[in-house]
């Protein structure tokens, strides 16, 4: 663990999520880009996924609490949150067009 110290880095390892945050992050950035590509054609789709993935990194953080400090677990949660309402804006734009 003291090897890849910088890794971790204001996680908390003592739990499961804290321990595989920084993967779960670059899987969710990968179905991110994934999505944006390759569903480009079908925005409300684009929308579902987004949301979907979203929520659960919401559910993570504050059921899993991966950080170290609980300022950062709350930004974390403002973070999903704001970009939650973003989505539903967008919904709202794509249901009419």
């Amino acid at each position: 663990m003291k090897k890849f110290s910088t890794l971790f880095q204001g996680l908390s390892v003592k739990r499961v999520v804290g321990r595989y945050w920084n993967f779960m992050v670059l899987i969710r950035w990968s179905i991110t880009i994934i999505t944006l590509v390759c569903l480009r054609d079908y925005p409300t789709f684009q929308i579902m996924i987004l949301v979907a993935l979203t929520t659960s990194a919401q559910l993570l953080i504050i059921i899993g609490r991966p950080f170290l400090e609980s300022l950062d677990n709350k930004i974390s949660i403002f973070n999903e949150l704001m970009i939650s309402i973003y989505l539903y804006m967008l919904i709202a734009l794509v249901a009419f067009t």
